[in-house]
């Protein structure tokens, strides 16, 4: 099943197709930023809670690239709002590896899970060789030591 998220007040275009074990999430557009970006993450990150999915796969294919300011932001904001799931990402556009190597980094070292590939098939079958990430764990660590 596919679902496109077309709204008019929106710089991207966001799609979604269901997969039994994965989401799969398509983002296109011209203008990329900090704001830009983080709004898309969001929509998917509400997405995988909505349908209760911990694993997802996100194909971008934004025309315009991101500052390393920005890169660094986006890098710091992922771990808080994908927390609880796993992330393959592919770009399209190899011009942006530098800076989305960048963020990787960044969101890695903050305790993200994720990573980035060149290819769909590849990041295809990363996700699917990974065990869903926990994302409760630290609060049931909490209570059984109380």
């Amino acid at each position: 099943m596919v679902q496109d998220q077309q709204d008019a007040s929106r710089p991207y275009r966001l799609e979604f197709r269901y997969c039994r074990e994965y989401l799969h999430a398509l983002v296109e557009g011209e203008e990329d930023s900090t704001e830009i970006s983080l709004s898309f993450w969001r929509e998917i990150a509400e997405e995988c809670r909505l349908r209760g999915y911990k694993k997802v796969l996100v194909e971008e294919n934004i025309e315009g690239n991101i500052s390393g300011t920005d890169a660094y932001e986006i890098g710091a904001h992922l771990p808080e709002i994908l927390e609880g799931l796993l992330v393959a990402y592919v770009d399209h556009r190899i011009e942006h590896s530098a800076l989305n190597a960048l963020a990787e980094t960044i969101m890695l070292n903050r305790g993200g899970k994720g990573k980035i590939f060149m290819d769909v098939d590849e990041a295809k079958k990363w996700l699917l060789s990974m065990d869903e990430p926990k994302g409760e764990q630290k609060e049931e660590q909490v209570e059984k030591s109380l």
